[in-house]
C-alpha cells in the first residue's frame, strides 16, 4: 500500500488511538508489509518522536499479513490485551492464511472474547 491508501490508513490509525487514548484504553501497532514493525503506543502522545517515526514509515512492498496475526495473537495473550478489539487496516491484496493460523484467530475469538475487525482500503 503506498499513496494515498497509504496516508488514509494513516490518518485512520491515529484517530482510531485518539479515541482509544481518550478512553484511557491501551493501544499496539503492528504495521507489516513484508515484515513487522510494533510500537507500544499507550502514552504515546508524550513522545512525539515516536509519532513521527510511525508517520514516517512506508507500507508499500507486500503484504504478507501472517507475521502480524502471529504478533498479534502473542499480544492477546498478555494480560492487559486479553478481549481487546483488532483493527487490521489494509488493501488486502494477501495470500490465503494458513489453516493452522485462522484456527488459532478463531479460538482466541471463542476462549478470550477478542473481536476482529477489518478496514479495506483501495485505490
Amino acid at each position: 500500500m503506498f499513496g494515498d491508501p497509504e496516508r488514509i490508513a494513516k490518518a485512520i490509525a491515529l484517530a482510531i488511538l485518539d479515541i482509544a487514548l481518550k478512553q484511557k484504553r491501551m493501544a499496539y501497532l503492528i504495521s507489516f508489509s513484508t515484515g513487522i514493525q510494533t510500537t507500544e503506543m499507550t502514552g504515546i502522545e508524550e513522545n512525539l518522536e515516536e509519532m513521527i517515526e510511525f508517520l514516517k514509515m512506508s507500507f508499500h512492498g507486500g503484504t504478507d499479513i501472517q507475521p502480524a496475526l502471529r504478533e498479534t495473537l502473542k499480544m492477546l495473550k498478555e494480560k492487559h490485551y486479553q478481549k481487546a478489539d483488532v483493527l487490521v487496516i489494509s488493501d488486502f491484496v494477501i495470500p490465503r492464511l494458513d489453516r493452522s493460523l485462522y484456527d488459532d484467530v478463531m479460538d482466541i475469538r471463542r476462549e478470550q472474547g477478542a473481536r476482529f475487525h477489518c478496514m479495506y482500503i483501495t485505490r
